[in-house]
């Protein structure tokens, strides 16, 4: 796809990968960047670090459907139609299914599991499904793409620990939730000219992983054959190659470093 003239939306926007993302897509000749993050402070950060009239700023829960309802009922009032969109929100809930510790039994809380598949998964369903709902309303009068080109692109931002991680019962079943709707995704909307794919960041130098312990730290590089961790433009690459190549669909592609799992 060609990127120039179009308008994206990215979730997750505020810090991180999706910080980056944004930051790169205004290097390019898009017509806007829609952000969305939950992080108030941090999308009013994100629109004084860039200043650019091109960048719409939007305080959203995507696990909220009625707030995923009305942001797209705004854009098409405004007559913006996003031709990208990047499933980037994500949240870390971590702890162990159940343990025994000291004597201490504990065990991972129905409203922890709950939450991090509200934005992991669950998120990433409702701006799927309303992103392609205005797409295949989009008026006419728009400019089509050619035969041989996709009309639109969504880009899920998934995990290596979609395999299954200790301590992430409810994260890795998102993500592999996620993989698995994006083969779906990108076979139902393959007809209506919409791609749909998966990018599976490795262990990635964000505020996410900011808080991991050293020695667990240490214990994730040795696994990595490469020896340090990414950055969040390795993924910002695989991103961009994700939206220009018009052949590439239901497939979920790792950048993790050749990491052992």
């Amino acid at each position: 796809m060609n990127i120039s003239g179009r308008s994206v939306l990215v979730t997750g926007a505020a810090g991180g990968l999706g910080a980056c993302f944004v930051s790169s897509l205004l290097k390019l000749d898009v017509k806007s960047v829609i952000a969305i993050d939950i992080d108030c402070e941090g999308v009013d950060r994100l629109a004084a670090d860039i200043a650019d009239p091109r960048l719409v700023t939007k305080v959203l829960d995507i696990g909220d459907e009625g707030a995923v309802l009305g942001l797209f009922r705004e854009l098409s009032e405004q007559s913006i139609y996003p031709k990208i969109l990047i499933n980037n929100a994500g949240i870390l809930c971590d702890g162990l299914l159940a343990s025994n510790r000291d004597g201490f039994i504990r065990k991972l809380s129905t409203a922890n599991w709950a939450q991090s598949l509200s934005t992991n998964l669950t998120g990433h369903f409702l701006m799927t499904r309303e992103f392609a709902v205005s797409i295949l309303s989009c008026p006419s009068s728009l400019p089509e793409a050619s035969s041989s080109q996709t009309d639109a692109v969504i880009i899920n931002i998934s995990s290596i620990s979609s395999v299954g991680t200790v301590g992430q019962s409810n994260y890795a079943s998102a993500k592999a939730g996620l993989d698995a709707s994006t083969r779906t995704w990108a076979r139902e909307l393959a007809s209506d000219k919409i791609r749909v794919c998966g990018i599976a960041p490795g262990f990635i130098m964000t505020d996410m992983v900011a808080d991991v312990a050293p020695a667990w730290r240490e214990k994730i590089l040795s696994e990595i054959p490469l020896g340090r961790p990414g950055k969040a433009e390795d993924i910002w690459i695989a991103v961009a190659f994700a939206i220009e190549c018009d052949y590439f669909t239901g497939r979920i592609v790792s950048v993790d470093g050749g990491s052992i799992f």
